[in-house]
């Protein structure tokens, strides 16, 4: 059957559907509800779960046959040696026995035996030393050795720390060089660096040196001091562990010098001294200095630099011409675009010189008189009165100078900082902080450091024995608000610093409580220890 309409002038046939059969009731409009099925089955059956094996899991062929202990040179130090059934990496601690968080780790990569120096362990403390082989590990019981750590010499100056809760300490570890008896027991004294509960970790017996000592500890494990007006103090590396590795040449190989108030090692590994030297002019001779950088290896002096040099150029001031005229300092070298240049500290002129001292010029004098006009942070100009009245310890970064400012004229100790533009010839004064909670004044001695973070560390030194107030501290605070972060007080107004550094310390000293690389590590190898 067909249905045809007419639209327009053209015909549509459209078919229609079978109809269904009428029954007298209504067409159902749903189709009929179906029986759910179950999916057809197949023949796919899920992978089987496969454990790879363990390549460190305990192996009986691997074992630690004898663990023994030997003192090192240090009575704070011990050498742990492991015998291994066979050439394996190996990993020893050394763990408090009051103190689980006080864990000394250190590994070796292969052999059968393995060597471990355990430095800065805690004086007078019990460790319980194990080694452990770290893959395969061993599936026999780990021998351990227990060992009774020596006590630290009577004569480092005791000290207190008190840490902010909030701010905390940056870095771990604090080292300075001291003086049992006040800066004018001009024989010996030490080196010394203690944690943040002021406890001492390492020490160095100092040779006969004056306070003008500054001590620089490296990553490798070796720090070096120069300094004093003895042949004791020409400027030496010392191995934390063996001790004294190099001594510069003796005065009778530089006569015209004597080592004072500075020696230490730059970036690439040569030291740089600053020494006394005469200067002439006219009939008169005079204290000057001299600057010299050379290689510990080869025993070549790249360059060397001396005031006579600046004198004779006409660039720099001598006044009377009589006695200590510029009481150098402080010297460092900074190398800049592959060119050393050395900035230098004259204190009785509150002058710091940046010089070139391969083409023997001063590029430029900062401070009251130099090349410098003064304005604050904001850019108004500032009294010469603000530039530094002796300073001591300094650092450079930059365009910046960070100054520990003796003040002697202002009548309190400062520190400050300094950004210069030599093209300008404008030195635009940064901050100034000089403690609110405890001000003070020292006309001699003192340091400043750049921390990593950007807060200071500030030895506030002092010489008792030529001084009065207070005792010695080494204070850390941050620049843009002034707050203190920490505080090393030294416990007798006789003990005596001059400078002070801060540093992490995990590169030296491997104590997973101050090294969270290092706690990590040691959870990594709680396996291996059988924890």
């Amino acid at each position: 059957m067909w249905v045809a309409a007419l639209v327009g002038c053209i015909t549509v046939v459209v078919e229609p559907a079978e109809w269904p059969e009428h029954t007298g009731a209504e067409a159902p409009t749903d189709p009929p509800p179906t029986e759910p099925t179950d999916p057809p089955p197949t023949d796919e059956t899920d992978p089987p779960t496969t454990t790879e094996p363990d390549p460190c899991a305990p192996s009986e062929l691997v074992s630690v046959t004898a663990l023994t202990q030997e003192r090192g040179r240090m009575s704070n130090q011990v050498l742990l040696t492991a015998e291994t059934s066979a050439s394996v990496p190996v990993a020893a601690k050394c763990t408090s026995d009051l103190d689980s968080s006080e864990a000394h780790l250190l590994e070796d990569l292969g052999g059968t035996t393995h060597e471990f120096r355990f430095s800065a362990l805690l004086p007078g403390a019990t460790y319980t030393c194990v080694a452990a082989p770290i893959c395969p590990r061993s599936a026999d019981p780990l021998p351990t050795v227990s060992v009774l750590v020596g006590n630290a010499p009577q004569a480092l100056a005791p000290v207190s720390v008190w840490i902010d809760p909030v701010l905390g300490m940056t870095g771990h570890y604090t080292m300075f060089n001291t003086k049992a008896g006040g800066a004018c027991a001009y024989a010996g004294g030490f080196a010394q660096l203690v944690d943040p509960d002021g406890r001492p970790r390492f020490w160095h017996d100092l040779p006969e040196v004056n306070v003008g000592v500054e001590v620089r500890l490296h990553s490798d494990g070796t720090f070096t001091f120069g300094g004093g007006l003895s042949p004791e103090g020409r400027p030496r590396i010392l191995d934390i562990w063996d001790g004294e590795t190099y001594a510069s040449e003796s005065l009778a190989d530089w006569p015209s010098s004597w080592f004072h108030h500075d020696g230490k090692r730059i970036a690439d590994g040569r030291i740089v001294t600053l020494e006394l030297h005469d200067t002439t002019v006219g009939g008169s001779v005079f204290e000057g200095f001299a600057v010299r950088a050379h290689d510990p290896v080869t025993g070549t002096t790249s360059w060397e630099y001396n005031s006579q040099q600046a004198v004779d150029a006409g660039e720099l001031d001598y006044g009377s011409a009589a006695g200590d005229v510029w009481h150098a300092n402080w010297v460092d070298v900074v190398v800049e675009n592959g060119v050393d240049k050395v900035y230098l500290s004259l204190c009785y002129y509150g002058w710091i010189l940046k010089i070139d001292p391969v083409a023997g010029h001063i590029e430029w004098i900062l401070g009251s008189g130099g090349d410098f006009s003064l304005v604050d942070a904001g850019g108004a100009p500032l009294d010469p009165f603000e530039f530094p009245q002796c300073e001591h310890g300094l650092e450079v970064s930059g365009n910046r100078v960070l100054v520990y400012d003796n003040g002697w004229y202002r009548g309190y100790t400062r520190a400050s900082e300094y950004e210069v533009d030599p093209v300008s010839g404008v030195a635009r004064l940064l901050w100034t902080w000089d403690d609110p909670d405890q001000p003070w004044y020292e006309g001699t001695l003192g340091d400043a450091d750049y921390l990593d973070n950007g807060r200071i560390l500030v030895d506030k030194a002092h010489p008792s024995c030529w001084e009065g107030g207070g005792p010695n501290e080494i204070v850390e605070f941050d620049p843009l608000t002034g707050l203190v972060a920490s505080r090393i007080e030294f416990a007798d107004v006789d003990d005596s610093t001059y400078r002070a550094e801060r540093l992490d310390g995990c590169e030296v000293f491997h104590n997973a409580k101050y090294c969270d690389t290092l706690a990590d590590r040691l959870a990594e190898l709680a396996p291996a220890f059988g924890e």
